[in-house]
């Protein structure tokens, strides 16, 4: 009985063997040793980008000038130019002027970044960046200087007249070429911060200006 379970026993050992020379199993050497497990390492990636937030990458310091002017009764100058004389003389006209300088920031909002914008191949990685935008428009009190002020203007006129500052200064950011300046800086930057992180090539894209874009007042 002992002997005829040894034969048994010999019998599968054998097999055993034929089935790992024909490669229908791995080797028994290998067959328990621990797999290496693939990473994906693009959510990490994804998640290093976002945690940028905001990639500011151009300052644009501009002045502009921006004024108000009160008309008696609030009536428009145009109504007087067909009356004889000039009416508007005989009654005060106020008018405030302000010079306000500032400072425009574009760059680039990552904090909602698109995972589907980053691809791996090996040691290559691709990325595509958000178009850049209007992130700040700062304007501090020393910034404003009242350079005309006639009549009485309350404080509410003011404030008025300062968002129209900000506005132009938006806008002649704009049309320096801010947001182009943006985009080309902020592909610099984090090409070579992925260079740094190892990887030999990194192409990085900015996504396109489709419509005019629009300052943040």
């Amino acid at each position: 009985m002992l002997r005829r379970i040894f034969l048994w026993i010999a019998l599968i050992f054998i097999l055993l063997l034929v089935v790992q020379r024909t490669m229908l199993f791995p080797s028994l050497r290998t067959l328990f040793q621990p797999k290496a497990i693939a990473v994906d390492e693009t959510p990490l990636l994804v998640n290093e980008i976002r945690n940028i937030t905001q990639l500011m990458t151009i300052e644009a310091y501009n002045e502009v000038v921006v004024d108000s002017t009160r008309f008696p009764f609030g009536i428009p100058p145009r109504i007087f130019k067909n009356i004889p004389g000039n009416p508007l003389a005989l009654f005060p006209t106020a008018q405030l002027v302000l010079i306000v300088r500032g400072k425009v920031v574009a760059g680039v909002d990552l904090k909602n970044f698109d995972k589907n914008k980053v691809q791996i191949q090996g040691d290559s990685l691709f990325i595509q960046l958000p178009r850049a935008v209007i992130l700040d428009v700062i304007t501090n009190p020393s910034d404003v200087e009242t350079f005309v002020e006639r009549g009485e203007w309350n404080e509410a006129a003011a404030t008025i007249l300062k968002s129209r500052a900000r506005s132009r200064l938006v806008q002649q950011a704009l049309a320096q070429g801010a947001l182009q300046q943006a985009d080309a800086k902020a592909r610099q930057l984090v090409q070579a911060l992925f260079k740094n992180a190892g990887y030999k090539e990194v192409i990085v894209t900015s996504a396109i200006h489709l419509t005019a874009p629009s300052g943040k007042q």
